[in-house]
C-alpha cells in the first residue's frame, strides 16, 4: 500500500512520512518477501514507528488534503457524519495542524477539528 509512492502534493492522501517511508523501506520489504525472511519486517516497522510516531507532529505530513480541507471545495456542502455522534452530522470547517500521537500500543491520534 505505501510502496512506491509518488512525492506528496497539497492534493494528496498521503504526506511526507508516507512518502519517506516510501523511499526508505520499498526494497527493503521487496527484498524480505523474496527471501522469505518476514521476520526482519517487524524489527524495521518497529524502528519506523519510534522515530516517526512520537509527541506532536503536523496534519500536512500525513494528510495533505486533510491539512488543505476547506467546505466550500469538498463533498457534502461541507458536512461530515463523525463516529459516536449517532447520525448527526457536523459542519467541519478545517482541522488543526498539530496533531499528537498518544502513548498507548496502538498510537492512536488526537485530531481537533473546527465546526460549526
Amino acid at each position: 500500500m505505501y510502496l512506491n509512492l509518488p512525492p506528496p502534493t497539497a492534493t494528496s492522501s498521503h504526506g511526507h512520512i508516507h512518502h519517506s517511508f516510501s523511499v526508505l523501506y520499498t526494497s527493503k520489504f521487496q527484498e524480505a518477501f523474496k527471501t522469505g525472511r518476514l521476520s526482519e519486517l517487524g524489527n524495521l516497522l518497529h524502528s519506523f514507528k519510534k522515530q516517526t510516531f512520537s509527541g506532536r507532529r503536523s496534519l500536512k505530513n500525513y494528510s495533505p488534503w486533510l491539512a488543505n480541507y476547506r467546505p466550500e471545495g469538498s463533498f457534502s456542502n461541507g458536512l461530515l457524519e463523525l463516529p459516536g455522534f449517532k447520525g448527526n452530522t457536523l459542519k467541519v470547517e478545517a482541522f488543526r495542524d498539530e496533531i499528537e500521537y498518544l502513548h498507548s500500543k496502538q498510537f492512536p491520534v488526537r485530531l481537533t477539528f473546527v465546526g460549526l
